[in-house]
This record gives C-alpha cells, sequence and structure tokens, in this order.
C-alpha cells in the first residue's frame, strides 16, 4: 500500500506518496504553486515529460509527478525558490523516503555556518545542527 505524507517546503503543503515499488510521486500542482508558476496546469503541460506522470484514482482528482519532472519544473521556473527546491527533494526527501541510504548529514559551509553549502537560510544554533530550511521540512513525521 502507498504511503502519503505531507511534507513543508517552504510555507507550502506538497504531498509526497511513496509506492510500495519504492517510486516517490510528488503532487504536481503544489510543486508548480510552490515554484509561483501562474497557471500550475500550464506548467506542467510544458515541462513535464508524460512519462513521469500518474493521474491518482482519489475521489480529487490528483496529477503525481516523478522526482525528475519535478526538477524540470525547478529548472524551468527561473524562481529563486527553484534551487532550494532541487536540493530539498534531493538531499533531504529522497533520502527521507530511502531504505537504503543515511538521512544526511549537515555540511558546514564555507562560511563556516551549520547547513548546507545551497541553503540560503543556513543558520547556527538549530535543533542537531541543521540548516534553517532543513528544520522546518518535516510535518507530521
Amino acid at each position: 500500500m502507498s504511503a502519503l505524507r505531507h511534507l513543508t517546503f517552504d510555507g507550502h503543503l506538497i504531498p509526497v506518496l511513496h509506492r510500495p515499488d519504492g517510486v516517490v510521486l510528488i503532487e504536481g500542482p503544489a510543486v508548480a504553486q510552490a515554484l509561483g508558476y501562474p497557471d500550475d496546469l500550464g506548467a506542467l503541460h510544458d515541462h513535464c515529460s508524460i512519462e513521469g506522470i500518474v493521474f491518482g484514482n482519489q475521489p480529487r482528482p490528483t496529477i503525481w509527478i516523478d522526482v525528475r519532472n519535478a526538477h524540470h519544473l525547478a529548472f524551468q521556473s527561473g524562481s529563486p525558490k527553484a534551487e532550494r527546491l532541487m536540493h530539498w527533494i534531493s538531499h533531504w526527501m529522497l533520502p527521507h523516503f530511502s531504505s537504503n541510504q543515511p538521512v544526511p548529514y549537515p555540511r558546514r559551509s564555507a562560511s563556516g555556518r551549520n547547513g548546507c553549502l545551497s541553503c540560503a537560510d543556513a543558520a547556527p544554533g538549530l535543533p542537531g545542527g541543521k540548516c534553517a530550511c532543513s528544520a522546518r521540512l518535516i510535518r507530521g513525521c
């Protein structure tokens, strides 16, 4: 049975579906909205490959996209959040759902602050030495 989690990225609720076969799917319109696309369905149509789109069978129609399509949306958006979203997907979300990889540990940035090299919100003193972006990612986990 698939596991549905509701994660938070930069104040946006992002539903993530982890299928029994190990595939991680992200709700496409939620990603497009987090990136600031004015037309989320249009953005999915313009920037996502059909091979990476799955239509849900929930009572409310859901469009799920794979990680590759999420990266395409971020890359094409031109949003200042794009790099942080790609980092969040690759360095936090995917390891969180993988049973084969440990959750990454925070690295010390060149400026000497705790956090990841690409996190614009890196700050010292957060619980567990995490960067500011990873400290506010989990919701309900």
